[in-house]
């Protein structure tokens, strides 16, 4: 005998449960096809890494091979041909961020990202990166400008190869990059200028507080002395000062840690060869810059008959930056050396210097 009363329920929640499965297994498959068409249009965007491409700018045969790091080994019979080569290889890596560092040089970032881009562009372009850029790249020597265009060249070359296929940031944004040309690396090292060397906000700062406090209190917050400042060949204690020496810092630096060692900045270093195990001399260089995904660097080996160098190059710009060949090595460090002035100017109400 069966309890109708009871049977009735457990057959709704049966029918609920085979609903909730079909649903929920609806719902798996659609992920499912959805992460399969992600990966498959991931894998379409890949650059092509292995075969023979025919770049068209070429004028002989040249040879791209990346290591087990993704490292490029580039080969080239010449310099013309080996820059053309960077150029492409670059751009397979780090085509969307050549496009973001030349548009921030530029003061364009809001053409892509709107008005959340407008106040940077806007600081760029008072500062004058990219008329500068522009400004340079007529003056620029007839062996430096052919190095520049072989470059773009070949980021060019990828660009057209790639047609519709690039890199996922662009059809988000649904734009495509316009042709490199050689004042955008002129502008990248106008941003990095702008990004190493830009003291001005400190300055201004700095006035501002003498403003407020008065020349004798600012000058403690901002002295002009400091524990490092020792000449060459000069004892140092293990405090960080000259033995025998007190401190001359104010109290305020002090307590904002002008004595604690926490302090950024680039450095290197030379080993002489008379302290080294096989009489070489050792250079080391940590060049220190702000974080970012992916890193600023580009690291590389650039060889033909006239160039034979590895290290890493500033993405969107061609060469090696620091790096080593047979006979020498070369570092760079970031001195934060006071190289801009500053002017108060009053202008009348249509923008002329009073």
């Amino acid at each position: 005998m069966v309890n109708v009363a009871t049977a009735y329920p457990a057959t709704k929640a049966r029918r609920r449960w085979r609903w909730l499965t079909r649903a929920l297994l609806i719902v798996v498959l659609v992920l499912a096809a959805g992460a399969g068409v992600v990966y498959g249009y991931i894998r379409l965007e890949r650059p092509q890494l292995d075969g023979s491409l025919d770049l068209p700018g070429l004028e002989a045969a040249a040879s791209i091979v990346r290591d087990t790091r993704g490292i490029a080994h580039i080969r080239a019979q010449n310099v013309h041909d080996l820059m053309l080569a960077q150029g492409f290889a670059m751009a397979q890596d780090r085509l969307w961020q050549m496009e973001l560092m030349r548009r921030m040089g530029e003061g364009r970032l809001s053409e892509v990202f709107g008005p959340a881009a407008l106040a940077v562009d806007k600081e760029n372009r008072r500062l004058g990166l990219g008329r500068t850029a522009a400004a340079e790249a007529t003056r620029l020597q007839p062996a430096e400008a052919a190095l520049l265009t072989a470059f773009a060249e070949g980021v060019n070359d990828y660009i057209d190869r790639r047609g519709a296929l690039l890199p996922l940031e662009f059809r988000l944004l649904r734009y495509r990059p316009e042709p490199w040309q050689p004042l955008d690396s002129l502008a990248l090292a106008a941003y990095m200028y702008n990004v190493l060397a830009s003291g001005y906000d400190s300055k201004l700062m700095r006035e501002t507080f003498t403003a407020k406090l008065g020349p004798a209190l600012a000058a403690q917050l901002f002295p002009e002395r400091s524990p490092w400042d020792i000449p060459p060949g000069s004892y140092r204690a293990a405090s960080g000062r000259p033995a025998g020496q007190r401190s001359e810092l104010p109290v305020f630096a002090e307590v904002w840690g002008a004595g604690t060692g926490r302090h950024g900045g680039s450095n290197n270093w030379v080993v002489s060869g008379a302290h080294s195990f096989n009489g070489h001399p050792i250079l080391a260089n940590d060049p220190h810059l702000q974080f970012q995904i992916p890193g600023l660097w580009w690291a590389a080996e650039l060889t033909s008959p006239r160039v034979e160098v590895a290290g890493v190059a500033i993405t969107g710009v061609p060469g090696i930056i620091v790096g080593h060949n047979q006979a020498i090595a070369c570092g760079v460090t970031n001195s934060m050396a006071d190289v801009q002035d500053l002017y108060r100017e009053t202008l009348d109400g249509k923008g002329n210097v009073l």
